[in-house]
């Protein structure tokens, strides 16, 4: 897919289907054509910060500075897009991709500045189901492969996940098959990453975001071979 770091419209966010609300942003999705002549026609996913609900959350201090810097309410969107370049430059095997949807711009709203991402689609071009809804459904058995096949990714390529849970893995097809993809809660928003600068201490926040994957879905995790299996210990 082809980025376009600006666009030169304003997208009016009413004009939209919101599919999700945040702590900190709503998301949207949209459809290539809804974004320019030089997209695919296929299902986006646009992230915008939530200026006014997260400003209530704040300090007198930090409210004042966000009137002077408002840009500075963007450092979570900014700080995914530099992560996910950081970890795809830095991936030792060029085969073992990352499990985040690509990211494809930057764009202006009618609630200020947004991102937009490659929405994670199923064999039908629908927006694909949630560990989650695997599990609601009662379909977890057929996706314990790709699960496992996440997790050794996320080792492989020391991924930063700072919230790791089953509403965050999306069960999509890509590439001629089907995989997990976490699509929120990746990178760290901190200034200083102890996750990013620690192998060691990255790899037990992963094991400990295994575990709480294994009590959402009563999926059993063994920590010697790194894998989910059915059942529970």
């Amino acid at each position: 897919m082809k980025p376009s770091v600006k666009h030169p419209n304003i997208f009016d966010l009413r004009s939209f289907e919101r599919i999700a609300n945040g702590k900190q942003r709503d998301i949207f999705l949209l459809h290539g054509r809804d974004c320019g002549p030089d997209f695919p026609d296929v299902p986006i996913v646009l992230k915008v910060p939530r200026h006014f609900e997260r400003s209530k959350r704040l300090s007198r201090s930090k409210r004042f500075l966000r009137k002077l810097y408002p840009a500075s309410s963007l450092r979570v969107i900014r700080k995914e897009v530099d992560y996910l370049t950081r970890a795809s430059q830095n991936c030792a095997d060029p085969l073992c991709k990352i499990p985040i949807p690509a990211f494809m711009g930057f764009v202006e709203t009618s609630d200020g500045t947004g991102a937009l991402w490659e929405a994670i689609c199923d064999e039908q071009g629908q927006l694909a189901s949630t560990l989650k809804n695997l599990v609601d459904e009662n379909r977890i058995a057929e996706a314990l492969e790709p699960l496992n096949s996440f997790v050794k990714k996320c080792l492989k390529t020391d991924l930063v996940v700072t919230d790791m849970n089953y509403r965050n893995l999306v069960y999509g097809h890509k590439s001629g098959k089907k995989q997990f993809f976490i699509v929120d809660g990746f990178g760290d928003h901190r200034m200083f990453s102890l996750r990013e600068m620690s192998h060691q201490y990255n790899h037990g926040k992963l094991m400990l975001g295994f575990k709480k994957i294994s009590q959402q879905t009563s999926l059993t995790f063994d920590n010697q071979t790194n894998r989910f299996c059915l059942g529970t210990n």
